[in-house]
């Protein structure tokens, strides 16, 4: 997916807000509003300099930061940030992979996990932002 770009832009970004999803994991909606994006852990809000607009993207989806795009589903308590417990399987960053994960989404969404919330998180912990 990466390479799908024939070239790449260097950019000039004022980064407003980084979403961690270990700590802060997609809701089930958020995942299918979106299925096919690719996603690591770090998503970033940025102002663009040059463009002066808003834009979204995912750091690992950048070249010299590509990262695997793994992503597993975890059960999380209302306000936690790490999961009581990871559930199934890893899902890779194929479209037939994310396919499979929306399917199993919309068969556990309806399961009764009492006050636990399913939620997707990146399954990757290789790149640490300090600051």
């Amino acid at each position: 997916m990466i390479d799908a770009l024939p070239k790449f832009h260097e950019r000039r970004l004022h980064v407003h807000s980084i979403r961690d999803l270990v700590r802060e994991p997609l809701t089930i909606h958020e995942y299918l509003r979106r299925p096919m994006l690719t996603r690591s852990r770090w998503l970033l809000h940025c102002w663009d300099l040059d463009r002066a607009g808003w834009r979204k993207f995912y750091l690992g989806s950048s070249r010299e930061h590509e990262r695997p795009g793994i992503l597993r589903v975890g059960l999380y308590r209302p306000g936690e940030t790490k999961p009581v417990d990871l559930v199934g399987r890893s899902f890779g960053p194929t479209h037939a992979e994310r396919r499979v994960l929306a399917k199993v989404l919309a068969e556990w969404h309806q399961a009764d996990l009492g006050r636990l919330q399913l939620r997707v998180l990146a399954d990757d912990l290789g790149l640490r932002i300090v600051g």
